[in-house]
């Protein structure tokens, strides 16, 4: 069998079918009658050569095969669907449409929950599912339409795609109160001297710091690499370590454990903040909407933790 053979509508109905696993709901969902869903699960399972979903007392379980497409088609009847109805007058306050974004902890422990917060009323009925950064398939991923949109730092002009520069952050450097040895400032020996917890939040080998030191030659001492954000503070503060870290992450978990903030002792650059997005999706009228609805949430971010 081919494509032009194969009855494309079958694969709304799986779509609902595999979201539902009830041949009764997706009746309902799609104004059908159950025969009509039976017939063409069962038209499906000749089509495909796989049984699909396996009936039990309670529910259908989905084989292999049905998993794989399943997640195939999420993915991209969502987004066919949406380039061929979508219009200009997109309701944001009463669509149920599905966001997927892709960051780093930082993303996701710092402003996302603000944005989420933001949307409870201008758009209650919005989905986000946030992603983390796999760096190797980083813009593959948007190119797929896997990703909508995806936070990232640092990143210069890329080839059809958009990066824009929502905020610039500069570092600053986290040890715990009852250390005694660091008074006003960590002096450069202070800070070799001691042990680091490094934040790696793509697990890419290599900082532009640890560059640096180089440069000069000089190297830290780098105990702990992570790429859980969260666990910094505790390392930090039990096991007197220093980490360097966005101010605006020190001054928010400074709230919440026993631990001073400090410049560094040396220049380092500030890191620029950005969203990066395919350009096929530039004129889609709800990712214009995110878009804009990310810089507005992002200055509130920024007025919160500054």
């Amino acid at each position: 069998m081919n494509i032009r053979s194969f009855d494309l509508n079958l694969l709304v109905i799986f779509k609902d079918l595999f979201n539902t696993l009830s041949v009764s709901q997706t009746a309902t969902n799609l104004g059908l009658s159950q025969p009509a869903v039976s017939h063409a699960l069962n038209r499906l399972r000749d089509s495909l050569n796989d049984e699909l979903f396996i009936r039990t007392a309670r529910t259908f379980i989905p084989t292999d095969k049905a998993i794989q497409l399943g997640s195939f088609l999420e993915t991209y009847l969502n987004e066919l669907e949406s380039n061929l109805f979508e219009q200009e007058g997109w309701d944001s306050h009463n669509s149920s449409k599905e966001f997927r974004v892709s960051g780093t902890a930082f993303d996701s422990f710092m402003w996302v929950p603000k944005l989420m917060e933001s949307l409870v009323e201008s758009a209650p009925k919005l989905k986000v599912t946030m992603k983390g950064i796999v760096l190797e398939d980083f813009l593959d991923r948007m190119i797929r339409g896997e990703i909508d949109l995806s936070f990232a730092g640092n990143l210069e002009e890329i080839n059809n795609f958009s990066v824009e520069t929502l905020g610039i952050h500069d570092f600053c450097i986290i040890a715990s109160k009852s250390n005694s040895q660091y008074k006003k400032k960590i002096s450069l020996k202070q800070y070799l001297k001691a042990g680091h917890v490094l934040y790696t939040p793509t697990e890419k080998p290599g900082s532009d710091i640890d560059n640096y030191l180089s440069s000069i030659g000089e190297s830290r001492n780098i105990l702990v690499k992570t790429s859980y954000l969260n666990s910094i503070p505790r390392l930090v503060e039990k096991r007197n370590m220093l980490s360097m870290v966005p101010l605006a992450y020190g001054k928010t978990v400074a709230k919440y454990f026993d631990l001073k903030l400090y410049d560094v002792p040396f220049e380092v650059s500030p890191f620029k903040h950005q969203m990066v997005w395919h350009k096929s999706r530039q004129n889609s009228s709800s990712h214009k909407w995110l878009r804009d609805y990310i810089r507005d949430s992002y200055w509130d971010f920024i007025q919160e933790v500054s």
